[in-house]
């Protein structure tokens, strides 16, 4: 695992379109979800008869094979930029500490100090969206990527990757965090090698690709639309970084918009350091497969079991057994219809003991039949999802 920390003062290239700066960071997840329910019971949303609403949850650094890989949205292209034209609207300047300008049909981004930070972003906010961007290593030191949904100076995600093969989520905002700390993954390519980044935000869920291949999914809700941009930092020891970005493509729904104006803008971050997550001494929490069905017997065995269901069901269980629970850990289960977030909910195991069987449901308040088509319900645990399954109902 990859620790570094960025130190001490802010500096500002060009305001709200590019920055350079150094701040503290250590690994963090997200903020646990506050309990809405106990154990084996599920707190819905209230749902119109069109639509059905439960709870997200993030998911595991290496993906299991159960795991399918999420379906991205098939929207329209809103950005897209070769960077040919120097004049396309991101930042060209340079300083003692870092570097950004145009270079032969490329953007690219250099940061000369260890523990140091370079961006720039181009003007325009969009919430739900699909964004990717290729990224080159002219250095075999530094991390590169994109950022998005950043708002102020640098209040943002960070999806970023190194040249020996390791990426991270980071979230910069009042503190620095790292919501998915150094890991490494075989389908990121290596030295000077081209990687394409993708990420597909949608709602609080955000997704992670590399190369077209599968990297996580993770859940969080500080920043819900913003900018997108690139960004270079160094680590402790590395100096000279210089990385290169081409094929940037941003797909949503809606045209990216001005960001709408606020009483107060948004603070930097500040340097004070983020204390790395606390993770139990147990064994690693783990999910088993989930299993549907139409209802559970006492003992929470389904009864009956199944991947389909005939229309006029009005509710859907979901069972699993789990492994390395303790009191107090939060599951989120968010269930979707069609691709889209219907409903989510958070509830804490209250058994000292490690192992067990858990279950959800959803249903309608009023007691009206689910919908037709297909469903989802993903598992989280923290930030990291642990499992998931689908079923569908004609």
């Amino acid at each position: 695992m990859r620790k570094w920390m960025l130190c001490a003062v802010v500096l500002c290239v060009l305001p709200a379109l590019a920055c350079s700066f150094s701040v503290d960071i250590g690994g963090e997840t997200p903020e646990s979800v506050t309990p809405e329910a106990s154990r084996q019971v599920s707190t819905y949303a209230t749902v119109t008869p069109a639509m059905v609403e439960a709870s997200p949850t993030p998911m595991p650094s290496t993906p299991s094979p159960l795991l399918p890989t999420p379906t991205v949205p098939n929207w329209p292209v809103v950005l897209a930029d070769d960077f040919d034209d120097p004049e396309s609207g991101f930042a060209r300047d340079s300083d003692a500490e870092s570097q950004l300008s145009y270079e032969g049909g490329r953007y690219s981004i250099g940061v000369i100090p260890e523990t140091h930070l370079a961006w720039s972003s181009r003007g325009g906010y969009v919430s739900d969206f699909v964004m990717e961007v290729a990224v080159s290593a002219e250095t075999e030191v530094g991390f590169a990527g994109m950022i998005f949904r950043k708002q102020g100076e640098l209040q943002s995600y960070a999806f970023t990757v190194t040249p020996d093969g390791q990426y991270s989520l980071m979230k910069f905002g009042q503190v620095a965090e790292m919501i998915l700390d150094w890991r490494e993954s075989s389908d990121i390519r290596t030295g000077a090698e081209t990687n394409r980044l993708r990420v597909a935000c949608v709602g609080a869920t955000m997704t992670l690709y590399v190369n077209g291949e599968y990297l996580d999914t993770v859940r969080d809700t500080t920043f819900p639309q913003g900018e997108v941009g690139m960004i270079v930092g160094t680590l402790e020891g590395e100096t000279h970084a210089l990385f290169h970005f081409d094929n940037l493509r941003v797909y949503a729904a809606t045209p990216l918009v001005p960001p709408t104006p606020t009483a107060t803008s948004p603070a930097a971050p500040t340097a004070t350091r983020v204390p790395a997550s606390p993770t139990p001494t147990r064994g690693p929490t783990e999910f088993d497969p989930i299993v549907f069905a139409s209802g559970l017997s006492p003992e929470l065995d389904p009864d009956p079991p199944g991947m389909s269901f005939t229309y006029g069901i009005d509710k859907v269980y979901a069972v699993w057994a789990c492994r390395g629970m303790y009191p107090g850990l939060e599951i989120t289960h968010t269930w979707y219809h069609e691709g889209r977030e219907v409903a989510s909910g958070t509830f804490a195991w209250e058994e000292e003991k490690e192992r067990g069987r858990e279950y959800v449901s959803l249903d309608y308040p009023d007691g009206a039949p689910l919908p037709r088509g297909n469903y989802r319900l993903e598992l989280y645990v923290g930030a990291q999802l642990l499992q998931s399954g689908t079923f569908t109902i004609q």
